[in-house]
């Protein structure tokens, strides 16, 4: 019966990212991909990190990755970016299913709840192509994540070792170049790592499964990068480019704004059934591995308290979109959208430990069984563990977003194709003049990102023409 169940829920999650790899093959560079390979050809890769912070954006970690990616073949190598992208996201979320589960547990099992736990997170993901499929989206934003979740994972394990071994030289090593690269990525990140490290802070006092000493200058030095990368000069100029109206940094604007839009995420991204599902089926079957420090039954203002500040955190990571933009709609920005996303997990994480540690206290209360998996149980228990699993199976499969995925499908073959033979008539094209290409008709929703303009002087047909070598190119009308 573990075994089907299993089986069921690898089923699930292979549909929902083998169509997302799948979808990877077809992705090719756009927009800013072009102005970025540019950039630090001519700059040279080192100079770049210096020449981007002074004049661009303190996102340390993300120009260096995307310095990386470009040292490469930009369109042929674009695609192993994503697949990359994709295997790190997976990677990441087995590592924190393995520390959650803790030692001892099964390493398959931990793995397959971990591709499962991906899956959901993915199937949920506000904006699929920044996401996945658009490199800049990808370094600056899903990295961060990734880094962040790995971050965690192995905290997790540091806390979970605690009492049989002191964490190894080569997890607190992993653990503080984590801790140096997570700022950097994005500014919204910043109350995500902070809420994280206290809780961490708070729980070793009660657990003492690290020297304090040590949480104490990892979050000393996170706060001095994080400060690093928001007070980069580069940050000012880019501010400039944005029109100036007067809502732009106005702190009125942006504190009501942003509670509007908090609630406005949370209804709309916060109620994704995998995510429910899988959350209440995660604290049904493995509440009972948790210390019993962090349940929450019994306990209705330590609960009320937990969900409070993570409402806070998921208003502090949208609050930095109305107050660098004001009313402009910026509002849907869906790569700052994917990082609050995680804040939106876990509110739905911590609300379904809510109902099942609660219903779980009753039952035992009233001397029913209220644990599924353990052995001993009955067939009935074991049935309704398969479809449970057969359920968030189902839902991963039906996701609108895993069949937006295989709707594109259908179409990025002639979309690859079209971006090829546009960049074969670029590279053959004369030097001189502007070079006239047919707009992309063709144009699969969650892979499609950016496309040549009109207009000759746009900034993405500059950095187009300077990539092929070309003086100016533009779109016919």
């Amino acid at each position: 019966m573990r075994r089907l169940v299993l089986s069921t829920l690898v089923a699930g999650a292979a549909a929902a990212l083998l169509s997302r790899f799948a979808l990877a093959y077809f992705a090719f560079p756009s927009a800013d991909d072009y102005c970025i390979f540019m950039q630090t050809r001519d700059a040279g890769f080192w100079y770049m990190q210096v020449q981007m912070y002074l004049t661009w954006t303190g996102r340390y970690a993300a120009v260096f990755l995307e310095s990386i990616v470009v040292q490469f073949d930009l369109i042929g190598g674009y695609r192993w970016f994503s697949f990359a992208t994709l295997a790190a996201n997976v990677l990441a979320f087995c590592m924190l299913s393995g520390a959650v589960c803790g030692p001892g547990a099964d390493r398959r099992t931990t793995w397959v709840l971990g591709a499962v736990a991906a899956a959901v997170f993915i199937v949920g993901l506000p904006s699929l192509v920044e996401a996945l499929y658009w490199m800049p989206g990808q370094a600056s934003y899903q990295w961060g994540t990734i880094t962040y979740v790995a971050w965690l994972a192995l905290m997790i394990r540091s806390a979970s070792d605690a009492g049989t071994a002191r964490t190894s030289g080569w997890r607190r090593a992993s653990i503080v170049a984590l801790a140096i690269l997570a700022p950097g990525y994005n500014e919204v990140m910043a109350p995500i790592l902070f809420a994280t490290m206290i809780a961490f802070l708070v729980w070793n006092r009660h657990r003492a499964f690290e020297s304090e000493r040590f949480l104490l200058a990892m979050f000393g030095l996170m706060v001095a990068l994080t400060a690093v990368s928001f007070l980069a000069p580069g940050n000012l100029n880019r501010s400039t480019v944005y029109p100036d109206i007067p809502s732009r940094h106005n702190l009125g604007y942006a504190l009501v704004e942003t509670a509007h839009q908090t609630v406005r995420f949370l209804a709309r991204f916060g109620l994704s059934p995998a995510l429910w599902v899988g959350s209440l089926a995660a604290w049904w079957w493995g509440e009972s591995r948790l210390p019993q420090q962090i349940r929450p039954a019994g306990r209705p203002v330590f609960s009320v308290a937990i969900l409070l500040g993570l409402f806070g955190v998921a208003y502090l990571t949208l609050f930095p979109v109305y107050w660098e933009y004001g009313e402009v709609n910026y509002s849907g920005e869906g790569r700052t959208y994917n990082v609050t996303y995680v804040v939106a997990c876990a509110i739905v994480v911590w609300i379904a430990g809510w109902i099942v540690s609660n219903a779980r206290e009753r039952l035992e209360t009233a001397g029913l069984p209220s644990t599924s998996l353990r052995p001993g149980k009955t067939h009935r228990y074991e049935g309704a563990a398969t479809i449970v699993a057969v359920v968030l199976a189902l839902l991963l499969v039906a996701a609108p977003s895993t069949l937006g995925v295989f709707d594109a499908l259908r179409t990025a073959p002639a979309y690859l194709k079209a971006e090829q033979a546009r960049a074969a008539v670029l590279r053959s094209s004369p030097r001189t003049g502007t070079v006239f290409v047919d707009a992309m008709t063709v144009k699969p929703s969650g892979l499609f990102w950016g496309d040549i303009q009109s207009d000759s002087g746009h900034w993405i047909n500059t950095c187009v023409a300077n990539y092929f070598g070309l003086q100016a190119v533009r779109t016919r009308m």
